[in-house]
């Protein structure tokens, strides 16, 4: 899954941009991020209110739309959903964890400053993004993102349930559950 997103870094980039320049990245409502000093936004590729087609996808990214077929194409791996995730200068967003540590997540670095000045910390450790490459996290850890810098810094993020987890009926309801 990697070396199929990083493939399509240019064009996602791109499909971003071109998001941005209509005005639909939504700001975040999650109530965790610090809005007085920046913002945190985002469009949802699979978000039920970003008029999707009968795969399941924004009509608004036919790039990101075409990679996660490729993407289901190459694997057993379950894709939960994906989307462009958008921090302002000076943003940051609180630490938090995810509901259930049936989760990974995925961030390829579409926008990132050189300066390093845009960095997430997951338990212990502090980690920054490199353009064009994925970044992978169990969102269970508590984690938060930080912006320090004087421009944005954008990525593509790839929900994924975890393959190590087990996929009885019984579970699977906990996990849509949580979701």
């Amino acid at each position: 899954l990697f070396a199929v997103l990083e493939a399509y870094h240019p064009r996602l980039q791109h499909e971003f941009r071109l998001l941005k320049s209509k005005q639909l990245l939504l700001e975040d409502q999650d109530c965790i991020q610090q809005g007085a000093n920046g913002e945190w936004s985002r469009f949802e590729i699979t978000g039920i209110w970003n008029n999707l087609t009968s795969e399941g996808c924004s009509k608004h990214t036919p790039v990101a739309c075409a990679m996660l077929q490729e993407m289901k194409e190459r694997g057993p791996v379950a894709i939960l959903r994906l989307g462009y995730s958008a921090m302002q200068p000076r943003a940051w967003i609180k630490p938090h964890y995810g509901m259930t540590n049936t989760k990974l997540k995925l961030h390829l670095g579409l926008e990132i400053p050189p300066e390093g000045c845009a960095v997430m910390r997951v338990g212990r450790d502090m980690r920054s993004w490199v353009e064009g490459k994925v970044l992978l996290f169990d969102d269970s850890f508590e984690h938060e993102v930080f912006n320090t810098c004087d421009v944005a810094r954008v990525v593509f993020q790839v929900v994924l349930r975890h393959p190590e987890i087990p996929s009885d009926p019984a579970y699977k309801a906990v996990v849509r559950d949580a979701h």
